[in-house]
Order: structure tokens, then sequence, then C-alpha cells
């Protein structure tokens, strides 16, 4: 009779912890994973008002960080720079993620570059090559600035870059200044 009654608490005791399973894989998909692709769609229609982003960071499980680089590169593209460069600091000083950190230096670098900072934008590409030595975007950008630099700068930086243990090779990536990575 005891081993009966152990059996049916047992088996009561799996379907609740099935149910529960079930339950916060639905909640982790509807209030997180959805808002979060749809953000992103809204984001490449430069539906800039969606505020699918926002919602998925009330989500329990909600990666905060990766929240924020999203809204950044929405704010990018709907040319609030301001707004993206607070989002991506927010990320850089925030994740632990050395990928999205990347992500996060290489974007602000943009955001330097195309406000004419140049030195910056240096320092925030070497930072995302730092993080992500197979970024060709950060490198070709770094590049860019590098030739664009007056000679003796464009010298110095050609030898900074030399010295610098663990920079990529003379392989060139595709993509310019103004360039962003896509959202996650």
């Amino acid at each position: 009779m005891k081993w009966l009654q152990l059996r049916t608490f047992a088996i009561l005791g799996l379907l609740l912890v099935g149910t529960t399973l079930v339950f916060l894989g639905w909640y982790q998909k509807r209030g997180y994973l959805d808002l979060m692709a749809s953000g992103a769609r809204a984001t490449e229609e430069a539906r800039f008002d969606n505020l699918d982003f926002e919602r998925a960071g009330q989500n329990l499980f909600g990666g905060k960080d990766v929240i924020a680089y999203n809204r950044g590169v929405r704010a990018f593209a709907a040319g609030r720079f301001a707004a993206a460069a607070g989002h991506f600091q927010e990320v850089i000083s925030r994740s632990e993620s050395p990928t999205l950190r990347a992500k996060a230096y290489y974007n602000l670098g943009n955001l330097l570059a195309l406000g004419g900072n140049a030195r910056e934008a240096a320092e925030m590409y070497r930072e995302a090559l730092r993080l992500d030595p197979s970024d060709w975007e950060a490198k070709s950008n770094l590049e860019m600035l590098y030739a664009q630099a007056p000679g003796e700068e464009r010298a110095d930086a050609s030898l900074t870059q030399a010295r610098e243990p663990g920079k990529p090779g003379d392989e060139t990536g595709q993509s310019g200044p103004g360039s962003k990575k896509a959202g996650i």
C-alpha cells in the first residue's frame, strides 16, 4: 500500500514538473523570443516606434544586454545616434559575452567615425578586434581610418597596429564606417 502511495506521489510530482516546464517554455517563447524577432523585423522595416524590445525587457528570462544591443541597433538605424551610443555603452559595461561586446564596440566605432572622431573610432575598432580578431568589418573600417589619416598619423597608426599581437593579417572586410552589424 505504501508503495502505491509513493508511486502516485512520484507520478503527480513528475506531472507538476512537466507542466511547469511546458509553461515556462511557452512563456519564454511568447514573452521573449517572439518579441525579439518582431522587434528585429520592425527595425529592418524602419518601424522605429515598435516597442517589442521594451516588452521583451520585462520578461523574467530576458537578456538585458541583448535587448540593449538591439535597442542600440534600432536607434542607430533611426538616426538617433546619442541614444544608440548609450545603448552600446550599456552593453559594453554590462555584458559578459565577448561577442556581444565586440559588436557594441564596432557599432560605437561607427558612430564615432560618423561624428568625425577618427581617433576614438579607431580605439573602438581595435577593442572590437581584440575581442573578436576575425571581425573583418572592424578591420576594414580601421584600415580605412588609417588610410584617411594625415601622413604622420597614418605611419604611426600602421606601426601601432603591426606591433599589437593577435591582430588579423592583411584581409579586409566589405563594409565601411557607416555600416552596422544587424540586430540579434
